[in-house]
Formats: C-alpha cells, structure tokens, sequence
C-alpha cells in the first residue's frame, strides 16, 4: 500500500501508448515482455535474492504503481512505493526428463500471464535448475516500466550487485529516477519547442494512412 503522502505522477506520452492500447484488449499479455539469462556453476539463491531486491530498491520504475482513475481526464496515476517485496521462486526441474521442456513451458505460461493494472506490481522473476550446476534467472514485466533495452541493463546491472555480494562488498547503484524523467517530459510538452513539433507532426499527417 501506498502512503497517502506518496507523491503521484502522471503517465509520460509512452506510456499512455501502451496504457491505451492495453486497456482496449481487455486481459491480454500483449505488452508482457521478458527473458532469461543462463546461468552455469554453483548459484547462491538466496544472495541472487537480496541482489534482486538490492536492484529494486534502487529503481522508481521497478515499484511502480497504478493508481487507476486518480487522473482528471480518468487516466491513472502513477506513483512508487518506498519498498516492493519481491520474490524469487526457485523451480527445480532437475529431476525432470526434459528440464529445459519443463523451463520453457514454465516461462510460456508466465508470459501469458496478463497483468492486472490496479495497483500490483508489475514485475515478477523466478530461478529455474536444470541441473545442480545449470539455472536459468528469468525475468518478465509490463512494457509500461520496462522496454527490451531496459532488460538488458536490469540483468547487467544485478550480476554486479550479485557478484559483489558473493565477494563481501556492498555496490551502491547510482540510478536516476523515473520522476525525473516525467518532469523533463512535462516541461516539453509545456514548451515552444513542443507546439512547434505538434504543428509540424499534425500538418505532415492531414491524411492519415489506413490504420495497420
């Protein structure tokens, strides 16, 4: 739950994209993205865990929550919570026949897994054993908080904080916040620069092509 003093923020144009186009296909994983990352040799889950929440902690868009219809033209808010419990449930599959079958049916179904866009997060991770020495770390959210490039950096960034925790040694993760971002977004389309690009954009389509 959110303080009622947390701050709120509106969607950025991006995400009001997606929400849009999200809301108008009902319970749809359409904007679900993801992916795994193989891991080979002894894997320590509960330190990938704290890592986990060490890398949450530490970025506004990974807490990101809904606040549906807090807007006033109806669209939500978005604010962040000071602490998002995440989890990091370990399925074993090593026992299995086929355990990269059972991995990617796992992942498949996960990624079918729509979202719910009230207030609950966005984002969910789980560790997959293969083998005793063999794991996959996967990672899925909604496209509103995370895009591809995103996913690259949250992996590269949580093999630092986990191979500093394995090595004794405390990593401070400098990251700017996403609210500072919306700012800058609200200041351009408050801008001249923004009239100028809207002008230029709408006299360039007065004829829309078919939608695709």
């Amino acid at each position: 739950m959110l303080p009622s003093s947390a701050a709120t923020y509106p969607l950025t144009a991006a995400q009001r994209d997606v929400w849009l186009d999200q809301i108008s296909r009902g319970d749809s994983p359409l904007y679900n993205i993801g992916g795994y990352l193989q891991l080979s040799g002894a894997v320590d889950p509960a330190t990938l865990h704290k890592a986990l929440e060490q890398l949450v902690c530490a970025h506004e868009a990974l807490r990101t929550v809904l606040i549906p219809g807090a807007g006033a033209d109806g669209m939500p808010l978005q604010s962040y919570a000071a602490c998002l419990p995440v989890s990091l449930p370990l399925h074993d599959f090593s026992a299995h026949p086929e355990p990269e079958q059972a991995a990617r049916a796992l992942l498949n179904d996960n990624m079918r897994r729509p979202y719910v866009l009230d207030g609950s997060p966005l984002l969910d991770f789980c560790l997959i054993r293969l083998a005793g020495d063999q794991h996959w770390l996967a990672g899925q959210a909604h496209h509103l908080i995370l895009d591809g490039w995103g996913f690259g950096q949250l992996f590269k960034s949580l093999g630092e904080l986990y191979s500093a925790l394995v090595a004794g040694k405390d990593l401070e993760l400098l990251a700017p916040g996403y609210s500072n971002f919306i700012a800058d977004d609200a200041r351009y389309q408050a801008s001249q620069r923004y009239s100028q690009d809207r002008a230029y954009w709408l006299d360039k389509y007065r004829d829309l092509p078919e939608p695709l």
